[in-house]
């Protein structure tokens, strides 16, 4: 291994965890949002829950978690817009 390759690494390794954190930001995030939308109408809108959809979308794994969201726009008496129809696909197809 040459040192370009041993910094490559440890850059790697930072930014995976760095992206490990806010994926456990996100999910409390989203927990708080659950919680918070069901007592509050109106707190959310849709440019929000697109964030969450989004993050989800990019993490790969978390497409359920992108769909969870996309399905609780209803609930949460927001109006789904072409960006949520498109991160949740997204997300989806990565699943």
């Amino acid at each position: 291994m040459t040192t370009t390759d041993v910094n490559t690494f440890k850059d790697f390794e930072k930014v995976m965890s760095i992206f490990g954190h806010a994926r456990i930001v996100y999910f409390f995030l989203w927990d708080l949002l659950k919680t918070t939308g069901h007592y509050q109408t109106g707190l959310l809108n849709a440019r929000i829950l697109n964030k969450l959809i989004e993050f989800f979308s990019i993490m790969g794994r978390e497409g359920k978690a992108a769909h969870d969201v996309f399905h609780k726009f209803e609930a949460f008496q927001c109006e789904p817009n072409q960006d949520t129809y498109y991160f949740t696909v997204q997300g989806v197809v990565m699943i």
